[in-house]
């Protein structure tokens, strides 16, 4: 929660289409580096996994597309065309894990909907799981890619001691935004449901969550608006007693 919104959903509700959104997205800083880094090197990964290395007609045309977008990078020149031109000619790339990102948070939060209407219709707390075992499967196996390491850290809080830790390595772009999508899961207390359109605010701000909390309700952006629409018809149809 809070003001930034959380990296995974942040990627699940961009329009990738859309270089205004995407090269937002492109400028937040995760683990050090620019999000554009992280996801340059996931096309060049992916890219070259499907090239011959034997050939060098294969060979040449990779390194000529990649040198524009390293050239970029390297200056941290994200918003230059040539940049652009790049993402936009490889962006199927990352398409796919918005994609499956989406289905899983829709998946979730549906299930957690299902959840709520049970417990007010039956008054009993019910337990359910929020996703088929097919969909489970998937998300923890794109978890469990993640690997573990044995390292040392800066304890700043602790006048800089070097102390050694166990932590979890993140070596690409999926897996930064699924490690990210499971630490939301665990430290979402409780699902805020928008009081409109009756989906889920999947990563509320302070205020929000506030206004939830004191019996206002909450509201996605989005739906404010149509929100104030909707109680101004009302009022009007009351007024004139045809409610």
């Amino acid at each position: 929660m809070g003001n930034k919104k959380r990296l995974s959903i942040h990627f699940a509700e961009i329009n990738l289409h859309d270089n205004i959104e995407l090269l937002n997205f492109m400028e937040r800083k995760e683990r050090g580096k620019l999000v554009a880094f992280w996801v340059a090197e996931w096309i060049s990964t992916q890219i070259s996994e499907s090239i011959d290395w034997n050939s060098e007609e294969e060979q040449t045309p990779y390194f000529e597309a990649l040198r524009p977008f390293n050239d970029s990078l390297r200056g941290s020149q994200i918003y230059a065309p040539k940049f652009l031109d790049f993402l936009n000619t490889n962006i199927h790339y990352i398409e796919k894990i918005q994609q499956d990102i989406r289905r899983f948070i829709k998946e979730i939060f549906d299930g957690y909907k299902k959840t709520e209407q049970q417990k007010r219709e039956f008054g009993a707390n019910l337990v359910r799981i929020p996703m088929d075992t097919n969909s489970q499967g998937q998300l923890l196996e794109k978890i469990n890619q993640i690997k573990f390491e044995f390292t040392y850290a800066i304890d700043k809080k602790n006048g800089f001691r070097i102390k050694p830790v166990i932590q979890q390595k993140i070596q690409n772009f999926e897996q930064l935004i699924y490690k990210d999508f499971m630490d939301h899961l665990n430290e979402q207390q409780e699902f805020i449901i928008c009081k409109s359109c009756d989906e889920v605010i999947a990563d509320p701000s302070k205020i929000q969550v506030s206004n939830y909390y004191q019996g206002k309700g909450a509201l996605h952006e989005g739906c404010r608006e149509d929100y104030k629409r909707k109680q101004a018809r009302i009022r009007k149809q009351r007024s004139r007693g045809k409610i």
